[in-house]
């Protein structure tokens, strides 16, 4: 039996919230964590792009607030965004002067459950890989569930490769942030334990 990684179901914005608070977490949806044609900073561009979308905001910031944002270099997002046009998952019109904005084109995707991506583990130091096994195995214990995905389950959920996940699951066990209860069997069950940030504080601390 395959298991799923719990994806949150879409639920009408608070929209006022967001302009006053720092954002909480992204919305990873599942097409865009599935795409097989996007690498990893395209998925988190296009997670930033598509969740301020979906709260019907216009998407303006400069390469450097995106970069700042989800803890990338502002050429990795030039690379990000240039492999999102590629795809036709946005046009970046910000050098447009009517326009000013970055628009987006898999409207579809916003209708689609997601992954809570916090904020918290996008500023964390860990590889960026370990940051979204991470995020996948949390979905899980957001709703007090436990992830008995295997590895065939993850690699489709998340288009990673085996080396890819293989890698994640060292680092996070090398971190002490993953322990993994009753491994090599089919009751194998991941369990993420405080996350790790650069301020130490973990995902559920309140500021």
């Amino acid at each position: 039996m395959q298991h799923q990684a719990f994806l949150v179901e879409i639920l009408t914005p608070n929209y006022n919230h967001m302009k006053k608070k720092k954002i909480e977490f992204y919305k990873l949806f599942k097409p865009i964590a599935e795409d097989r044609k996007l690498s990893t900073n395209a998925k988190l561009v296009a997670m930033y792009i598509y969740t301020l979308a979906s709260f019907g905001m216009k998407v303006t910031a400069s390469n450097l607030l995106i970069s700042n944002s989800i803890n990338l270099t502002k050429e990795e997002v030039l690379e990000a965004i240039e492999t999102l046009q590629k795809n036709e998952y946005i046009s970046d019109l910000r050098g447009v002067e009517y326009k000013k904005n970055i628009e987006i084109h898999k409207n579809d995707a916003l209708k689609a459950n997601y992954y809570k991506f916090f904020s918290s583990v996008l500023e964390s130091d860990l590889h960026i890989l370990s940051k979204f096994l991470q995020v996948y195995i949390l979905s899980y214990e957001n709703f007090n569930s436990f992830c008995y995905s295997t590895n065939k389950d993850i690699l489709k959920d998340l288009a990673f490769e085996q080396f890819e996940l293989n890698f994640a699951i060292l680092q996070l066990k090398r971190k002490k942030l993953l322990t993994i209860i009753n491994p090599r069997t089919r009751l194998r069950e991941l369990r993420i334990g405080k996350t790790l940030t650069k301020n130490s504080k973990n995902w559920w601390d309140k500021p």
